[in-house]
């Protein structure tokens, strides 16, 4: 279980979002692990730890991916712009009261707008390097699909397999019960519904698959 924890992970978890399931809902993730538990024993403490992990982390990187959506790229871009239409007014109107006042040197320091005109290049600046932050962040693969991908490999990792069965009810079975429990506690109403369930299941164990990985 150890090996699938990452570098990016181990680094972003010092920011992410607090998050921590409450005795219920760990009660409701450890009935669901006993299918594939010896019996009598319990979840160890890493994989309670290891799941809050990944929660902290799915939410902080569904703010930074909230920060990457082409409404917010749009608004720096048109900050980048106005800061620049700003800095060349000002450069202008200095340019035209030292014509006025001739034989004095109006410079920016003079007319009090030194320090204001950083301030504008600085706003520029920032807006530039949010900008090629952003255009990264929509790179990534959605938060919610790694989330995903991380908690069935746990499910894997506790012995499970990636399999479901079906009934009037629906899809159902040990593997199910477990994500469940698991995920919507994290994701509330954005979690995946029943009908979905089995799709991620067949994703996950199609790329597993691919990559080597026994279930």
């Amino acid at each position: 279980m150890a090996k699938r924890r990452s570098k990016q992970h181990a680094g972003a978890k010092q920011d992410a979002p607090y998050f921590d399931y409450s005795p219920a809902e760990w009660s409701e993730i450890e009935a669901a692990a006993r299918a594939v538990l010896p019996d009598g024993k319990a979840l160890p403490n890493e994989v309670r730890v290891w799941l809050v992990d990944l929660a902290r982390i799915y939410r902080f990187e569904l703010r930074l991916q909230h920060f990457g959506r082409a409404k917010d790229r749009g608004d720096w871009q048109r900050i980048v712009h106005l800061s620049e239409r700003l800095h060349q007014a000002v450069l202008a109107k200095i340019q035209e009261d030292r014509k006025i006042v001739r034989g004095y040197s109006i410079e920016a320091s003079y007319l009090g707008l030194e320090e204001p005109l950083k301030g504008v290049l600085q706003i520029k600046k920032y807006a530039k390097k949010l900008l090629l932050s952003l255009s990264k962040i929509t790179d990534f693969t959605p938060s919610r699909v790694n989330y995903q991908h991380w908690v069935l490999g746990l499910w894997v990792d506790l012995g499970g397999k990636l399999r479901f069965s079906r009934s009037k009810r629906g899809p159902q079975g040990p593997c199910i019960r477990f994500f469940r429990a698991v995920t919507t506690p994290v994701m509330g109403a954005s979690a995946p519904s029943l009908e979905s369930i089995p799709d991620i299941i067949r994703r996950v164990a199609a790329l597993q698959k691919a990559n080597g990985d026994s279930q």
